[in-house]
């Protein structure tokens, strides 16, 4: 009798055990799903916000203005001396270029020869590449540096501020096609992550590699001079890897007369003079 009572006592207590240990476990598990759904949407912020500030990045190296394009500058700078350059003649400003500097761009000259360029570019990379209203600010704004240009000439300053404004849009238009190709290269995510790190900073043209005019090398009377490329002797082998993978990826998408039309990079060992950034990641540059 007695042996039936502890029994009964003891699923007595089994039973009133039981539902409590399963409301622990129902609890636990929606404290864990509570956090799991905070986890996702600070993952959610925080993509967000990577993404913003790429886009800010790169509107703020090339201005706020919708319709300027750094490559689409490029580019209407180089079918403006091609359609002007004859046979011949000798790579000079006064001998390339038919605009009119002594008139408003909107004279009827000026509009006639934008719209040959236009018309080029529209041509040669694809209609799709931008909108007719890019290529015209781009146009319009190599008039200006033009006419700009003819002006520090007189006052003895041109060729120095050429120089200075050919090395930092050279530098402007590398960042910009590393970042457009940050999603279609080949990367993992945490390189992707290191990538971004460096070009969507505010000193990310400091980590871009200058491009100098290859006097020994012999250009041909057509085409884009070849230029060279200095070692950055800070510069780590992550860093360099990184570069090199973008910059494929963004060859990979050129089409075969783009890339005829781009120009021809030699590397060299020799040392460039410029400083190691301020404030860099370790992984990236060598602060010895």
């Amino acid at each position: 009798m007695e042996s039936a009572n502890a029994e009964m006592e003891d699923r007595t207590v089994l039973s009133e055990e039981t539902p409590r240990a399963a409301l622990e476990d129902r609890d636990l598990l929606r404290r864990l799903l509570a956090e799991v759904s905070v986890i996702r949407k600070e993952n959610q912020k925080l993509k967000s916000q990577v993404t913003n500030l790429t886009t800010k990045t790169r509107r703020q190296l090339f201005e706020k203005s919708k319709d300027k394009d750094p490559e689409c500058s490029n580019a209407a700078r180089k079918v403006c001396k091609e359609l002007t350059k004859g046979e011949g003649q000798e790579e000079d400003q006064e001998n390339q270029l038919n605009f009119d500097l002594s008139v408003s761009f909107n004279s009827p000259e000026n509009k006639t020869m934008a719209r040959r360029v236009l018309k080029e570019v529209r041509s040669v990379y694809g209609k799709d590449k931008w909108t007719k209203a890019v290529i015209k600010s781009a146009v319009h704004q190599y008039w200006k540096s033009l006419r700009d240009d003819r002006t520090r000439k007189t006052n003895k300053k041109f060729e120095e501020h050429r120089s200075q404004m050919k090395q930092q849009n050279r530098l402007k238009r590398k960042l910009s096609r590393r970042l457009s190709s940050l999603e279609k290269a080949i990367l993992s995510d945490n390189d992707k992550e290191k990538a971004r790190e460096i070009f969507c900073s505010p000193n990310a043209i400091d980590f871009m590699s200058s491009e100098e005019s290859d006097n020994d090398d012999p250009a041909s009377s057509r085409g884009p001079k070849p230029r060279k490329v200095r070692k950055l002797v800070w510069e780590k082998s992550k860093l360099k890897n990184l570069k090199a993978k973008l910059d494929e990826a963004y060859l990979e998408g050129l089409s075969e007369k783009q890339r005829r039309a781009s120009a021809r990079l030699t590397r060299t060992e020799e040392p460039s003079v410029r400083p190691c950034p301020t404030n860099g990641p370790r992984w990236a540059i060598r602060t010895e």
